[in-house]
């Protein structure tokens, strides 16, 4: 956007560059990926949805508060992890550890994982 005589807005240019409007709160929501086995993510479970892929395969979406460092994070789910997460809660704490690779018959590897409710 740019004001009449052309110029670029300094209004723009300071969102551009992360300014925080007066009276607002930024949300920033980290996308976070098990890559490692032991990688996990630990807090309170904000949402969970479905996404659907380009190949139309349907996976768990899902959203935490992270309640140590305030942050938010979403992560994806799998066939093993979604069937996991059915019996968690918006709400709940949960942690979610990235436990080890299991290779398939039909020799894809598949993530294995492992949810913890924390029960006080």
């Amino acid at each position: 956007m740019t004001n009449e005589d052309g110029t670029p807005s300094l209004v723009n240019e300071a969102y551009k560059q992360g300014a925080v409007p007066d009276g607002y709160d930024e949300i920033d929501i980290f996308f976070f990926q098990f890559k490692t086995p032991g990688d996990s993510l630990s807090g309170k479970l904000t949402s969970k949805s479905t996404l659907t892929l380009k190949r139309g395969n349907e996976v768990g979406k899902y959203a935490l508060l992270d309640t140590d460092s305030g942050r938010r994070y979403s992560f994806l789910g799998s066939v093993q992890l979604d069937d996991l997460m059915t019996s968690v809660t918006i709400g709940q704490h949960i942690k979610v550890v990235y436990t080890s690779d299991e290779v398939l018959e039909n020799q894809f590897t598949m993530k294995k994982y492992k949810v913890y409710v924390k029960t006080s």
